[in-house]
């Protein structure tokens, strides 16, 4: 996966510091995530198409992504591309809204310090109603807008096994530039999901080492983004 030079976002959080490794998951030398005094975390990455190739990739721009908590942060994906950077809040995670253009369905981005911190830039899929329509029929489902959606993004495009902790009609794992039943790949989607008494589900995996794990919210009609690093 390409990754973004945020160069003009830590230029404006002037004295950047690098963030403390962790002994255990070392982030990567070319780490590009700081924190910054009055910045809190620079997060980046990609708003892709969701049908989107890796030679010849199609970003999603004009989207608009603002933090939860604090609706001064806001990033908007430039065309083409669909790159983004921002500066989020101290913490362990930011949650935030991420706005499409019209035709595509409405987001949330779960964004872990932790994983930014190693270096993982977000990588995140927009689909539009038509894929979705494609998506849910594969597995062999009607789309049901009360019950939320995840995309779990394994950084690096090697595929990882992704689990949850609520029920949903299935999930689809993306492999070689395709779209399959499965729950092993590089991007994992769940459909469907129950909300639950607390609308948050527990995303993991099986693989060694995984950061990133944590409860992540759910919304109806909403596809919920989260990045897995497995070192």
């Amino acid at each position: 996966m390409r990754k973004f030079a945020i160069v003009a976002l830590l230029a404006a959080c002037s004295q950047d510091a690098p963030a403390v490794p962790d002994a255990a998951n070392p982030p990567p030398a070319d780490a590009t995530k700081m924190d910054a005094p009055g910045c809190g975390l620079a997060y980046g990455g990609e708003y892709l198409d969701w049908d989107s190739l890796a030679a010849t990739p199609t970003g999603v721009g004009g989207a608009t992504l603002t933090v939860r908590t604090d609706q001064t942060r806001t990033a908007t994906t430039a065309a083409t591309t669909g790159a983004f950077a921002m500066c989020i809040p101290d913490g362990n995670f930011a949650v935030i809204d991420v706005v499409p253009p019209v035709g595509y369905l409405p987001g949330l981005a779960f964004a872990k310090h932790d994983v930014i911190r190693r270096g993982a830039p977000s990588s995140m899929r927009a689909m539009t109603e038509a894929q979705r329509d494609a998506a849910f029929a594969t597995l062999a489902v009607a789309f049901d807008p009360s019950k939320g959606n995840l995309l779990v993004h394994f950084p690096g495009g090697v595929a990882h096994k992704a689990t949850i902790d609520h029920l949903a009609a299935g999930s689809l794992a993306r492999n070689a530039d395709a779209w399959a039943v499965g729950d092993t790949g590089s991007y994992v989607f769940f459909g469907n999901v129950d909300l639950g008494s607390t609308a948050n589900t527990v995303v993991s995996s099986d693989a060694a080492g995984v950061v990133g794990v944590a409860p992540i919210p759910l919304v109806g009609g909403t596809i919920s983004y989260v990045e897995l690093f497995v070192p």
